[in-house]
């Protein structure tokens, strides 16, 4: 299974039997509608997009108990990331443009941009760059300023994007679907996600942490059986494999 061409724009193909993903553990989302998850390396953030309620959660891996929260002034979060320094929240603005924040892990925002894709629904970092998810089925990289880098389509919706240390993962509701895909937009694996609707996607080193969307929703960490992991504090040193 490998990419094809499209015009000028290289689309991943979904095709091909799906492979089983084991889910370790599960707790109930802290928020209602939590559409983005990531790891700092010690805690897991939430992101829930409860209208006029979005809220970060910094919660225990373990237990999903809430260490410390804080609001997001936005009318939807939409997915989050960690840069093994500060946290990125992907969110659309009252002006219903999507944009990216850096934050800490207070809620202070340091710096934002307007994203350079059309409806962002999820970030992930790579150690260089950040990956971007458009409802409008297409990924794309980005500078920590904003400029888009470069960009593939798929043939399905992605919305949480996660970044392994060698791989692309991204989410697909309405397939109920988990891809693996190298970050030139070739597909490597696909999944089912046994408890159904992936939404947000977020690695930790060994696991990915998914989120499902709609209502309370429920956060899963989730085994792929692959290959060595990469730490997330490594990523900062990781040269992604298409570069």
């Amino acid at each position: 299974m490998i990419g094809r061409w499209l015009g000028a724009v290289a689309v991943a193909t979904a095709a091909g039997a799906f492979a089983d993903l084991s889910i370790i553990s599960s707790w109930p989302s802290p928020g209602q509608r939590p559409y983005g998850v990531t790891y700092d390396g010690s805690y897991v953030w939430v992101a829930c997009s409860e209208a006029g309620k979005e809220t970060m959660f910094k919660c225990h891996p373990g237990s999903g108990s809430v260490v410390s929260s804080f609001k997001v002034t936005t009318t939807g979060l939409m997915s989050c990331a960690y840069d093994g320094k500060y946290l990125w929240v992907d969110a659309l603005d009252p002006t219903l443009n999507y944009y990216l924040y850096q934050m800490t892990d207070g809620g202070s925002i340091l710096t934002s941009w307007k994203s350079p894709l059309a409806r962002t629904v999820g970030v992930a970092w790579d150690g260089t760059y950040l990956w971007l998810s458009s409802y409008f089925r297409v990924l794309g990289w980005a500078t920590t300023a904003g400029s888009l880098v470069g960009s593939f389509g798929t043939n399905w919706v992605p919305t949480g994007v996660a970044f392994d240390g060698y791989y692309l993962w991204t989410a697909e509701y309405n397939q109920t679907a988990i891809y693996r895909l190298t970050t030139a937009g070739s597909l490597v694996a696909s999944y089912l996600f046994p408890a159904g609707e992936p939404w947000g996607l977020g690695f930790d080193g060994n696991y990915l942490w998914v989120t499902s969307k709609g209502g309370a929703g429920d956060v899963y960490r989730v085994d792929f059986g692959g290959y060595p992991a990469v730490a997330p504090a490594s990523l900062g040193r990781v040269r992604a494999l298409y570069r």
